[in-house]
């Protein structure tokens, strides 16, 4: 009986995490043999006061060796429970989703501490996702040249949930930077229509040094389309057909990058180059154009290959070219007056700007003024040479006078993106006319801000306008001194 009740108390209450030797001693009426200690210790025995009058005042408390000395007793486990913590204590502060989904959008571009942050927890993994897998760059395989995506493709279909993250896609054909059609990967329906067809939020697509090959049957262009938001073309193969095709298939409804193009050597569609101007509504959403093509010496031609694609909204026109001749000088006036009737923002970085000066003294009478032709222009970016040979820096100080002193009175903000020197970037003898510079911009009574800055070389896809740099200090004092009225105005702003 007595082991019954034993047993069904045990079942009832856990076993104390103490010393299993202490629980000896909670009876009064129990006092262990000397031989239950060991021999190097022995009980302490405390007597009880006398202030209490029960019977157990005058016997003697046993507290166990146990509770005496710092080493365990023999046979005793310790426990790895925590003593107990409030209530109040206890509970662990979350931060709300909110403040989180902050941080990690702050960590934007710190690839390796988002990917700590994923492997922390698993509530952070979906936001930071969305930044780990917003621009993916995919180069090409070198192992198959007509399936040089396949592997891209192939990680698409075996991880379809990553493909929801994906906002920007870079198709990459060659890492370096090889101007030959030869190393540049093949770039066709059978690869571009199933990458991004797995893409559902994407809303840019860059194309780097690629050889874009269209269906052979026209008919099947239009099979599948979609939006973007911006389309790149980073020196890329391409005829007007190949042009023509991305154009179909992406509904840019944005912006429109076209960085040095380079030529292939089959012939031109005659069919599409004689077509009259703005037949195309393939392009009529588009609200942004760049054109950088320095490196090549047909790129007037490839503008004048955008001539009959309709670009009424376009807001922002920036071009950096080289000019070979003056008669290419009204054939690029032609091309932005007739894509610059809704323009508000100019950008112009044009070489050899010896090429307006010899047209006439006045660049208005000469009609190369390429300010005049829109309209409605409030923004201007004009690049001028600065630390160049003085002739070349004077040209190009010249051009930029002239053009503010005749340019559209509607101007707001003026930006001078200086280019300089690699050899000699901190030549400032400037033989410059500064008070006629200085006269033609407070002309412009409409004028909020004119800030300078450091034409910076084009890194990738990037175009140079987006990799400027501050001014060093020495150049900004250099300006001060010499623009005071300017700076007495408060308009004089500096790239910071």
């Amino acid at each position: 009986m007595f082991e019954g009740v034993t047993e069904h108390a045990q079942r009832r209450r856990p076993e104390p995490s103490t010393c299993p030797k202490a629980s000896l001693f909670a009876s009064s009426s129990f006092f262990p043999p000397p031989a239950f200690f060991p021999s190097s210790s022995s009980p302490t025995l405390v007597t009880a006061g006398n202030d209490d009058d029960s019977p157990l005042s005058s016997m003697p408390t046993v507290v166990p060796p146990c509770a005496t000395m710092s080493t365990p007793c023999p046979g005793q486990v310790l426990s790895s429970r925590r003593p107990p913590v409030p209530s109040s204590s206890r509970r662990s502060t979350r931060l709300p989703p909110e403040l989180i989904d902050l941080i990690i959008d702050y960590l934007h571009l710190d690839k390796p501490t988002l990917q700590h942050f994923a492997l922390a927890s698993r509530r952070w993994l979906r936001s930071v996702r969305y930044h780990l897998f917003h621009h993916v760059r995919v180069l090409a395989s070198p192992d198959d040249s007509s399936r040089a995506f396949g592997p891209f493709i192939h990680f698409l279909e075996t991880h379809p949930h990553l493909g929801h993250y994906i906002r920007e896609v870079e198709l990459c054909g060659n890492s370096s930077r090889r101007h030959d059609l030869d190393s540049f990967a093949e770039l066709d329906g059978e690869q571009l229509i199933p990458i991004v067809r797995r893409l559902p939020f994407l809303h840019t697509l860059i194309l780097s040094q690629v050889y874009v090959v269209p269906p052979s049957a026209t008919g099947s262009w239009t099979e599948f389309t979609m939006q973007l938001r911006k389309l790149v073309w980073n020196e890329i193969y391409s005829d007007c057909e190949g042009a023509q095709w991305l154009a179909t298939i992406f509904k840019v409804y944005d912006t429109l990058h076209i960085l040095d193009p380079i030529p292939v050597l089959t012939e031109t569609s005659p069919a599409l180059m004689n077509m009259p101007a703005d037949s195309f509504n393939l392009l009529e959403h588009v609200r942004s154009l760049v054109i950088e093509s320095r490196n090549d010496p047909m790129s007037l031609g490839k503008i004048e290959g955008l001539m009959p694609f309709i670009m009424k909204k376009v807001a922002s026109l920036e071009l950096l070219l080289e000019l070979e001749e003056k008669q290419q000088v009204g054939r690029l006036e032609a091309f932005i007056k007739s894509k610059g009737e809704s323009v508000k923002h100019l950008r112009l970085d044009i070489d050899d700007v010896q090429i307006f000066q010899k047209q006439s003294a006045s660049l208005m009478r000469s009609g190369v003024n390429l300010t005049v032709v829109c309209p409605q222009l409030q923004s201007l970016h004009l690049c001028l040479h600065s630390s160049y040979p003085t002739e070349v820096t004077n040209d190009h100080w010249g051009y930029g006078t002239a053009v503010l002193a005749d340019g559209p009175r509607s101007l707001r903000r003026l930006t001078i993106g200086m280019v300089t020197s690699e050899d000699n970037p901190y030549t400032m003898d400037l033989e410059i006319d500064w008070s006629q510079f200085e006269r033609a911009l407070l002309s412009l009574k409409d004028l909020e801000c004119v800030r300078f800055q450091m034409e910076g070389e084009r890194d990738g896809w990037r175009t140079t306008a987006e990799c400027a740099q501050p001014l060093e200090d020495c150049w900004r004092e250099y300006l001060q001194e010499r623009l005071p009225a300017l700076r007495a105005r408060g308009i004089m702003r500096f790239l910071e």
